[in-house]
């Protein structure tokens, strides 16, 4: 199930019986009336595009497509459920879709192959530029994080050890560079700090860290808990950082002041 915000409140994203149904969360935390989308959904994309101005949730249908349901976070002067769009993608044959903000755009990552693309869309259509991601295929995509110039992308080389690289929206490969403080193996979470920087949750070799990470490729550490061997989730708004850090059964979260 993929957990979004959206003008009305919060909603959950899920596939159920080749559909992918969306539901407001209500004031009780039962799930209200779900809407339905798809024909013949089959794989449910990696993450959600959710910040305060758009939210988007992607599914690949079983003929190779990839569609997405978007709509505005803001509130509106209305008491119906949240405004909803569809939109798609043709690439060849998708078999991975991933899905995430990119300031008041949305990306759309995909797989075809050993081949993997990009795609960005605004509220009214996706751009007609379908960019290559430069990944290495003997390597893993772990985690994307975008802005409108570019995306941040982690992986994981044969050797298990983790890289982070900068890309344009073009594709074009800005920088990369291996996370030498990452753990084998470890997974990475992601957010956008404004429109120029990223959070980057991962356990390093001193236990869990959260990194700033600029678009010029420089690194300072936004927090760390030594004590902690899990990835911490991390989530970015109003010049503040959320990070939660599973804790004994639940979860324990700190909020760091992190300006953009």
């Amino acid at each position: 199930a993929r957990v979004i915000g959206t003008s009305q409140g919060a909603a959950v994203g899920w596939l159920e019986r080749k559909k992918m149904k969306l539901a407001l969360v209500k004031g009780d935390g039962e799930l209200g009336q779900a809407s339905e989308f798809g024909r013949n959904a089959t794989i449910l994309c990696e993450g959600a595009a959710s910040n305060d101005q758009r939210f988007a949730i992607g599914w690949i249908e079983s003929d190779g497509r990839l569609w997405f349901v978007h709509g505005p976070t803001s509130a509106e002067s209305t008491t119906s459920p949240p405004s909803e769009s569809l939109a798609s993608v043709a690439p060849m044959r998708a078999e991975w879709c991933g899905v995430t903000s990119a300031g008041d755009y949305i990306a759309l990552f995909w797989r075809e192959g050993a081949r993997w693309f990009l795609n960005m869309c605004s509220r009214k259509e996706c751009t007609s530029m379908v960019a290559r991601v430069p990944l290495d295929p003997k390597h893993a995509l772990l985690a994307t994080g975008c802005t409108r110039e570019g995306c941040l992308i982690a992986f994981r080389d044969q050797k298990s050890n983790t890289h982070l690289g900068w890309i344009g929206v073009t594709g074009k490969k800005q920088w990369s560079k291996p996370l030498t403080q990452a753990a084998q193996s470890t997974d990475i979470s992601m957010a956008a700090i404004g429109a120029k920087a990223m959070a980057v949750g991962f356990v390093s070799k001193e236990g869990a860290s959260v990194l700033r990470v600029s678009k010029d490729g420089a690194m300072e550490r936004a927090w760390a808990d030594p004590a902690s061997t899990e990835v911490p989730s991390v989530a970015w708004a109003k010049e503040r950082l959320l990070i939660a850090i599973p804790e004994a059964g639940g979860v324990r979260h700190e909020v760091v002041q992190t300006p953009r």
